[in-house]
């Protein structure tokens, strides 16, 4: 399945959720 932008955001959401979580 080829990624779709909408794939890409969630990823972005994901890796600042993350960061968040981290603090």
């Amino acid at each position: 399945m080829p990624t779709t932008d909408l794939d890409i955001l969630k990823g972005i959401a994901n890796r600042f959720n993350g960061e968040y979580k981290d603090r």
